[in-house]
């Protein structure tokens, strides 16, 4: 039988029961689907808004060379 701990969720923090060997594995990071979504949702705004500011910095600098 595989040994289960309990983990915290990355997004919402709630305790959750899962698998040691998948947790090393880098999986059982979130309590369910939907906080895993919300968290991936997260981080591409994150990402997004900063390529955004990356692409007006580079365009400002254009304009004044």
């Amino acid at each position: 039988m595989m040994k289960k701990e309990d983990f915290n969720c990355k997004h919402c923090n709630n305790t959750f029961k899962a698998r040691v060997v998948d947790r090393n594995r880098g999986w059982a990071q979130f309590c369910s689907k939907s906080c895993k979504a919300f968290h991936q949702a997260k981080i591409r705004r994150t990402l997004e808004a900063l390529i955004m500011e990356e692409t007006v910095d580079i365009l400002e600098e254009s304009v004044y060379y």
